[in-house]
């Protein structure tokens, strides 16, 4: 059986999509960081994108649940990438 702290450490690194405020959403648990949506009038900005573009497309089809305005802008690494 599982150490008690492994087990509640499990719990808080779960993968969950939470919504912050209306229109803006963190990614939790699917990497290391955490990775932010978020949605303007007519499209969204991604915010601190993943190392792996598998855990990143695995995330987009997540906030895609969310929202189906189009990625116009990704903001990472303290660069913009229009």
């Amino acid at each position: 059986m599982s150490h008690p702290d492994l087990i509640t450490h499990a719990a808080q690194t779960a993968k969950d999509i939470v919504e912050l405020a209306p229109g803006i959403w963190t990614a939790l648990g699917h990497a290391a960081a955490n990775l932010h949506l978020v949605a303007g009038a007519a499209s969204v900005t991604i915010i601190d994108t993943m190392k792996s573009t598998s855990v990143a497309a695995d995330i987009l089809a997540e906030f895609g649940k969310r929202t189906d305005k189009p990625v116009k802008r990704i903001r990472a690494w303290g660069r913009d990438h229009a």
